[in-house]
């Protein structure tokens, strides 16, 4: 019986049969730079499958020919065997280990070969096979594509010739940007938004969640008080804790909401280290915090919630997690008074913001 794997299993999978193996097959249709592996430290040939797309306007396509070119001249630079295939309708995912010419063991899983497939970042699920006669049959389907080989000398010429553009797609902000179906060029184009988006996908900021008020304060105001609250919160300059928030850093992005009714109020940037110098003894932290020029406040009138980030989100990443607890809704907030976000979450709950901010009701 196979194995299964789930997650980061796989990652943890491939390095060790890498150490047993002489040459490795991937075939997956994305793929990217993997932060826990680099393939030229292990002595293998590598055969690769993917589908390369002559369009490398979207980022996952740049960052797929980048990540060819730099294996090939890795591989190149070490004199070992490369073989590259483009398979144009591939949607297998199967990583096979050879050792003196004869397969060994093998990965067929749902996994892509990028750091949300195989990294453990999305929910994934795989078998690990070392049955030999399921082996030969693979083997015997992969060596089906033979006749797809890539001529890496052209391959090469084509993507020096546009490796400048390549790179500047893949760049952190073209990358959260384009990977968005619904973000408007006009305001994307803002430098200050890009470098915000690309600190939070290169992980030098963070997204947080922040919670204000509570649900006592909250429940008895009607509408117009709700109104004339959030109008009035729009000057704050310093953001309030229960506890000592040691994880938030300058420079970091709270998305700051109203409980009860999770209607968003404002995005902050937070702009001094946590202090525990406020008067309320019930809120003894705090953190000084400034408005973004790149982003609009909403409306006081605007009844846009938390909630509303969810669909963007789910849309663009079906596996994906809301927080570093891996839950797909908010409820880690019953338990706490701010909510780190993942990377991905982050930057799409933003770009859902700033997409509602800048629509043409508020035009």
């Amino acid at each position: 019986m196979p194995d299964l794997i789930y997650n980061s299993m796989h990652l943890e999978t491939i390095k060790k049969q890498l150490s047993e193996t002489d040459e490795f097959t991937i075939m997956s249709p994305f793929l990217a730079t993997l932060s826990g592996l680099n393939l030229e430290d292990y002595k293998l040939n590598l055969k690769l499958i993917t589908q390369i797309a002559e369009d490398y306007s979207e980022p996952i396509n740049a960052q797929r020919f980048l990540f060819i070119k730099y294996l090939a001249d890795k591989f190149s630079q070490q004199n070992r065997r490369f073989n590259l295939y483009n398979v144009s309708n591939l949607h297998s995912k199967i990583y096979l280990f050879k050792k003196n010419g004869i397969p060994e063991s093998a990965i067929v899983t749902s996994a892509n070969f990028t750091d949300a497939g195989i990294g453990g970042v999305n929910e994934e699920c795989g078998v690990f096979i070392t049955d030999d006669e399921t082996l030969r049959n693979l083997d015997i389907y992969i060596n089906g594509f033979s006749e797809k080989e890539v001529n890496l000398d052209d391959l090469r010429q084509k993507i020096a010739k546009a490796e400048t553009a390549l790179k500047e797609i893949t760049r952190g902000a073209g990358t959260a940007k384009r990977n968005s179906k619904t973000i408007k060029p006009e305001f994307v184009k803002n430098n200050l938004l890009q470098d915000l988006i690309s600190n939070i996908a290169n992980k030098t900021n963070k997204v947080w969640l922040k919670p204000l008020y509570t649900t006592d304060m909250i429940t008895q105001k009607n509408e117009q008080e709700l109104i004339n609250l959030k109008e009035s919160r729009k000057c704050d300059t310093v953001c309030h804790f229960r506890n000592e928030p040691y994880e938030i850093q300058v420079g970091d992005i709270l998305i700051c909401y109203i409980v009860r009714v999770r209607q968003v109020l404002f995005v902050r940037r937070v702009t001094s280290n946590p202090s525990k110098t406020a008067p309320d003894w019930q809120w003894p932290w705090s953190v000084n915090i400034e408005p973004i020029d790149a982003i609009k406040d909403l409306e006081a009138t605007d009844k846009y919630k938390i909630d509303d980030f969810l669909p963007d989100f789910f849309s663009k990443y079906p596996n994906g997690y809301v927080d570093f607890y891996k839950n797909r809704n908010f409820k880690q907030l019953r338990r706490q008074d701010k909510l780190k976000l993942t990377t991905e979450f982050g930057i799409s709950a933003l770009e859902s913001y700033i997409n509602h901010t800048n629509s043409q009701a508020y035009l």
